[in-house]
């Protein structure tokens, strides 16, 4: 079954995250603000009718005592249409310390594997069937090519600037999560180094994305 080749990936991290995170969220923060980070944000190009940005947060995991002193960045980002419908899309990052995002108890869940450009995922969803909205989609943490990069080296060094990636959703058809899936790509274009290719490669997020 697909469940047995989801990752199983947890540390003694995990019951320390909450108190090496430090909050930096204000109402003012934009998409643009993630252009600013080191690290690879990731965002949709497509978004179904009606969403819109609902909210973007930084937050800042600090430095283990047997790390460099420096702040760590992480980031997650909510869509959504109207808010009464609880259709939503969301991001969420991790650098350390994370297990199973996609693992539900319950009777009524399916599980589906779906191909994009960050490579498979794997989805959880909830209730069963593909068509119509789903109360609940979760796909499994996806690697950035930093976290690749860094972790290549030796398993027990702490990333940098690599991090792991969730997504979810509410409110949504499978078919839905996949095209945004389809469409993630990293908000600043790690490639561009000149003005002319940093302007194609914000050609690519669509208006109602930013909003």
């Amino acid at each position: 079954m697909i469940r047995n080749r989801f990752k199983r990936m947890t540390s003694w991290f995990a019951l320390c995250a909450s108190a090496f995170s430090l909050v930096h969220s204000t109402p003012e923060l934009t998409l643009d603000d993630l252009k600013k980070l080191e690290i690879i944000c990731f965002v949709p190009s497509y978004l179904p009718k009606d969403f819109r940005l609902q909210r973007v947060d930084i937050t800042y995991d600090e430095p283990g005592p047997d790390e460099t002193k420096r702040p760590f960045p992480l980031y997650s980002i909510v869509y959504s249409n109207d808010p009464r419908s609880g259709a939503t899309f969301s991001i969420e990052s991790a650098r350390e310390g994370i297990g199973d995002r996609n693992i539900m108890e319950e009777e009524d869940t399916e599980e589906t594997e779906i191909q994009t450009p960050l490579g498979p995922m794997y989805l959880i969803y909830r209730p069963k069937g593909k068509d119509g909205g789903k109360d609940e989609i979760k796909a499994n943490w996806v690697e950035d090519s930093n976290m690749k990069a860094e972790t290549s080296k030796t398993a027990e060094s702490h990333p940098i600037l690599g991090r792991y990636h969730g997504f979810s959703a509410t409110g949504i058809s499978v078919a839905e999560f996949s095209k945004i899936a389809q469409s993630l790509h990293p908000i600043r274009d790690e490639r561009a180094a000149t003005p002319a290719a940093a302007h194609t490669s914000s050609l690519k997020i669509h208006p109602k994305v930013s909003a």
